[in-house]
């Protein structure tokens, strides 16, 4: 996967941008939706508009498998997980379960229980992607074309 930059200056702008949308739901929200996007509040945040939309996308892949809680102890799970290049469920899911443990328990605070949640979400969102991508594969194969006439 590609590293995307997250650096203190970055967060401070995820951040301010956080704080400027308050009312959009990253649960919920269609990030590629350009109309959504354009409605959002860019004050003091344009020039750096396609880094932030990266940098959204991967908070928002983590957002739907770290467990629910404190929203800001979420938050700091998150991030701090961002600052180590984990971005994705799919980056989780490929790691064995016990290094994924050893390597990023201190940043849940030692709370084992939260870790392996967000272990068993990324597993479960991987499962999903990958049933969703072999339904399209077979979707478009010859076959299917020919049993639809």
């Amino acid at each position: 996967m590609n590293k995307i930059d997250f650096t203190k200056e970055s967060f401070t702008k995820l951040d301010r941008f956080m704080k400027q949308n308050a009312g959009l739901n990253l649960a919920t929200a269609n990030l590629k939706d350009a109309a959504l996007l354009d409605g959002c509040n860019w004050n003091r945040l344009k020039r750096s508009r396609e880094a932030l939309i990266t940098q959204l996308k991967a908070y928002q892949r983590l957002h739907k498998i770290v467990p629910e809680g404190n929203p800001a102890e979420k938050d700091r799970v998150i991030k701090a997980l961002l600052g180590k290049n984990i971005h994705s469920s799919l980056q989780i899911a490929s790691m064995p379960r016990q290094r994924f443990i050893r390597e990023y328990l201190p940043l849940f605070d030692g709370q084992e229980e939260q870790i392996l949640e967000t272990y068993q979400n990324a597993l479960t969102q991987r499962s999903q992607v990958l049933l969703q991508y072999m339904h399209m594969l077979q979707s478009n194969e010859p076959h299917m074309g020919a049993a639809r006439m």
